[in-house]
């Protein structure tokens, strides 16, 4: 396996390349429920304040961190048996997204439920 300065450099673009493309805001919908809620007498500061709050960001950092970690395995794997540096990166970037998105769907599932227990526990009914 030859790694160069320039191959590490390429390697950490791309596992950036995958932070950026695994935190979009579509993604974060699978964080809340996509069940509107309303409380009455709250304005639309207070609604998105406590939407904040009831968030939950842990499926996102678990995609997060099961994306890279797969993608440097697949990208090692794929660089020991003498691809290129640049194939390597690839393979590891789209491995990475794959596999991150993938694990924060599943675990976004769960805290769907969280979510839902937190608005209506702060007052809210769904609209």
């Amino acid at each position: 396996m030859r790694t160069t300065c320039g191959g590490i450099r390429r390697i950490s673009c791309a596992a950036g390349l995958c932070l950026v493309v695994a935190l979009p805001a579509p993604l974060l919908q699978g964080c809340i429920s996509p069940t509107n809620y309303a409380r009455p007498g709250t304005d639309q500061a207070q609604v998105k304040a406590d939407i904040d709050a009831c968030t939950q960001w842990r499926p996102v950092m678990a995609g997060v961190v099961f994306g890279v970690g797969e993608g440097a395995i697949a990208g090692a794997a794929v660089a020991a048996n003498g691809a290129k540096d640049r194939n390597a990166a690839i393979v590891a970037a789209v491995i990475g997204v794959l596999y991150g998105l993938i694990m924060g769907r599943l675990s976004a599932e769960h805290d769907v439920k969280n979510y839902d227990r937190c608005m209506v526990a702060k007052g809210y009914h769904p609209v």
